[in-house]
């Protein structure tokens, strides 16, 4: 049986591997920040509350009072952190049996592997989960055509039932630029990215990259394409659905929010002679305005 002071031992000369694979952790490309805002906090939630803007001006005759004008508060919502984390142990058996660093090596990487796809569902399940369970402060499926802002006007940000292409993209822009605020007041809006699956990739990049109008996935005129390089492609493998896809704009308000950024979480366990090497974050997701995003379903 291993004694402390070997187990100590083997603890301490692995701990700057399992350091270097955090460091090669955070340094892997990933998706969801592509498209979400990315922020951090100081506590285990996080309180909004939905505030208007100001109305329009209206004149002042000479000598007269300016108009008075009050910012409107509407739905609060609270962002609940939470806490992920998995661990495993090394046997004293697979300890003993180690040949060049081969059990922690083939480990904590597959670890942290399994730590990047967590959060990538996470940070798609805002989307993929958008048209029925996650809802914004107004108690309605963040896409939807029934949002009703705080002046009682209702608006949609629910894109055309078709799957991604010229004709779908083009009406989702308009659909962008003409959203209002909470005083019907325009926004305006441009759109930036464009997240889609894996099964549109090609589809699209001829939409976005031709010089010629795509009247159809593969028809093309002699006239000049007016979406080429409108938006950045997002492809992504965790889209739930292959023909959903979603238009965002420069500013908008889907989050990502750190409490704990992945942290390796190893040490010796004098009990049963093993060493746990494992993973911890904190984190949420949040929708807090169906504004600045355009999801469809497909067709």
């Amino acid at each position: 049986m291993l004694t402390r002071q070997q187990l100590s031992k083997f603890y301490a000369d692995r701990k700057p591997y399992l350091e270097e694979v955090i460091g090669k952790f955070e340094e892997l490309p990933a998706i969801y920040p592509q498209f979400l805002n990315i922020k951090s906090t100081t506590s285990g939630w996080v309180d909004t509350a939905t505030i208007s803007g100001f109305g329009t001006f209206s004149s002042k005759p000479e000598l007269e009072d300016a108009a008075s004008d009050d910012l409107i508060q509407g739905p609060t919502a609270r962002t609940t952190i939470v806490t992920y984390a998995k661990r495993n142990a090394v046997s004293q058996e697979a300890i003993e049996d180690e040949r060049a660093d081969g059990i922690i090596a083939s480990r904590l990487p597959l670890m942290m592997r399994a730590a990047r796809t967590s959060q990538e569902i996470l940070g798609h399940d805002l989307i993929n989960s958008g048209f029925s369970t996650i809802k914004t402060p107004d108690n309605v499926a963040l896409f939807s055509a029934s949002h009703i802002n705080l002046s009682g006007a209702t608006y949609s940000n629910l894109g055309t039932s078709a799957d991604p292409g010229g004709a779908s993209l083009e009406a989702a822009i308009i659909q962008l630029q003409t959203m209002t605020d909470d005083r019907n007041m325009p926004i305006f809006q441009r759109p930036s990215k464009l997240l889609i699956s894996p099964n549109f990739e090609f589809t699209m990049k001829k939409v976005l990259n031709s010089s010629l109008t795509t009247l159809a996935a593969t028809n093309f005129s002699n006239e000049a394409n007016p979406l080429q390089s409108i938006v950045s492609l997002i492809v992504s493998p965790y889209m739930a659905d292959e023909d959903a896809w979603v238009l965002f704009a420069d500013t908008h308000n889907l989050n990502w929010r750190w409490r704990i950024q992945p942290e390796n979480w190893s040490e010796p366990n004098y009990v049963n002679s093993s060493v746990e090497i494992g993973v911890r974050f904190r984190c949420a997701v949040d929708a807090l305005d169906p504004r600045g995003v355009v999801g469809s379903q497909g067709s």
